[in-house]
């Protein structure tokens, strides 16, 4: 009864993984929107790696799960609360 009760969790666990886990296609198999121009600080690749867009300036909302809210431009760096996942704001880093 316990084994059967493990393997109901393990399943469970696994599907529930499933869900939250991010799936891209290989870059090339779908369209991508045209490159941004004018992005004041730069331009990154999207979630995937795949597509152009604008990164994000200083004091903007970055991060989230698998950086859906975006990434930083040059100079910056995404500043995240205590969640790994949660979003941040991007702010200048440091010199050194």
């Amino acid at each position: 009864m316990a084994s059967k009760f493990c393997l109901i969790i393990f399943v469970m666990l696994g599907v529930f993984m499933g869900v939250l886990s991010l799936s891209c296609r290989p870059c090339g198999t779908y369209p991508c929107p045209p490159t941004p121009e004018n992005c004041p600080v730069g331009i990154v690749t999207g979630v995937c790696n795949c597509c152009f867009k604008c990164a994000k300036a200083e004091n903007e909302i970055c991060g989230g799960a698998w950086n859906r809210k975006g990434k930083c431009g040059s100079g910056l760096k995404c500043i995240k609360d205590s969640e790994p996942h949660g979003n941040g704001i991007c702010r200048k880093t440091p010199k050194y």
